[in-house]
Formats: structure tokens, C-alpha cells, sequence
């Protein structure tokens, strides 16, 4: 993957947040980034090998946060980028799996924007929800009509590009 050369919103208006997700059977992996509410699919490919390096090189390239789930089908990948340290920009997805669907969902049609990507279009059509507790509900993988990585990937990117921590600037007041 070729991060110099992609078009808006990683190169234009980075740092951006990458979200990757892989498909249950791991047959498909997928790199989604978003910035200003708007999603862009920036590699989907075959398997999960190739996923850390593109995501290193993400970094290198600017993007700010990753976020991945630590458990399920892409935690192979949460293991060869955490390792026993998880980087400062590497955040764990999980705990997000059944908020951030429903959240996405709310928002759909106000104000996520994503370009369109033939992987992307087919994810949406085969994705099918998991219930979850009372009312909290995630991607089904399992229910699902294919493989869903891009849906999911760009589920937690909106969401981490949505939920970015707040800067405090301290005020210095002289006397």
C-alpha cells in the first residue's frame, strides 16, 4: 500500500484515524480511514499477512490513531503490532463492538460520508446485525451473507475519528 499517494482525506487531511478489520474465516482483511466524518476504504485485500506492514506504514505516513480489535478474527493482527507494548496510536476496538454499530447507524445519512469502494458496497449488502444483551447489538460475521471487514473497519474508524480525545491547552495567566 502506497499511503504518499492516496487521495483526500488520508494525504489531504491527515492525521486521520485508520480502522483494520479482517473477515471471520481471516479470507479478507480491510484498512479504513476517516477524518472529518468522512470514510474512505484505503486497502482491502486477500488474508492478513499483508495487514501490519500496511498499517506501519499508515503510521509512518501520518495517520494518527489505529484502531483494531484486540480478540476474534483481526487479533492475529492486534498481535504482531502490540506485541507485549501496544504502541501509543494502537486503540482496542473491542470494547467499542456493541456501541459502535448502533452509534454508526444513528448517524448514517446526517453526517458519515464515504467514498465508494466495491468491497465497501458488498460488505453493506451482506452485513446482518448480532444482538447483543438488551438492545446493544454488533456486526453479525457469522450471520453475515460474506465477508464484512469493510463495514466493521469503517464502523471504528468513524467512531475513533468521532470519539478523538479532547486537547486541553492550560491557560498561563501572568501577574
Amino acid at each position: 500500500c502506497d499511503f504518499s499517494a492516496a487521495r483526500a482525506p488520508v494525504a489531504a487531511y491527515a492525521p486521520a484515524v485508520l480502522a483494520v478489520a479482517a473477515a471471520i474465516d481471516r479470507s479478507r482483511s480491510a484498512l479504513v480511514a476517516c477524518v472529518g466524518g468522512v470514510a474512505e476504504v484505503i486497502a482491502s485485500d486477500a488474508g492478513v499477512d499483508w495487514v501490519p506492514a500496511a498499517v506501519r506504514a499508515a503510521v509512518a505516513a501520518g495517520i494518527g490513531e489505529v484502531w483494531i480489535a484486540s480478540k476474534g478474527p483481526s487479533a492475529v493482527v492486534w498481535d504482531r503490532l502490540a506485541g507485549d507494548y501496544p504502541p501509543h496510536w494502537l486503540h482496542d476496538a473491542g470494547p467499542v463492538l456493541t456501541v459502535a454499530p448502533a452509534w454508526l447507524m444513528d448517524k448514517l445519512g446526517r453526517s458519515v460520508r464515504h467514498r465508494r469502494h466495491p468491497n465497501l458496497d458488498q460488505a453493506a449488502d451482506a452485513a446482518y446485525p448480532r444482538f447483543v444483551g438488551d438492545g446493544g447489538w454488533t456486526w453479525g460475521r457469522r450471520a453475515s451473507g460474506g465477508p464484512i471487514p469493510e463495514i466493521e473497519a469503517m464502523t471504528w474508524a468513524v467512531w475513533g475519528d468521532a470519539h478523538r480525545p479532547v486537547v486541553v491547552r492550560p491557560r498561563i495567566i501572568t501577574v
